[in-house]
């Protein structure tokens, strides 16, 4: 083999490989594929997989929360400065 189809053949599993634990991570896809590979894996590694490699996920979906939470509250706020 040479150096060139071992390099394309190792980005490829990697970029596989994270678009599987972004997926996971984000639970919007969880197929057969997926469950199969969270059920082997240990809780510990998957926490920490989940805090490091696919941080930005993560954070993506908290943001998210965060943000729809402040326009429910800063909705709520407003209702109640109308009825004063």
């Amino acid at each position: 083999m040479s150096n060139k189809y071992k390099f394309f053949s190792v980005l490829f599993i990697i970029l596989l490989l994270f678009f599987v634990g972004s997926t996971a991570v984000e639970k919007q896809n969880t197929n057969s594929l997926v469950t199969s590979i969270e059920s082997i894996m240990p809780q510990k590694i998957k926490n920490i997989l989940k805090n490091t490699i696919f941080i930005l996920p993560t954070l993506k979906k908290k943001i998210n929360y965060q943000e729809e939470r402040l326009k429910k509250i800063t909705q709520k706020n407003v209702d109640l400065k109308k009825k004063l």
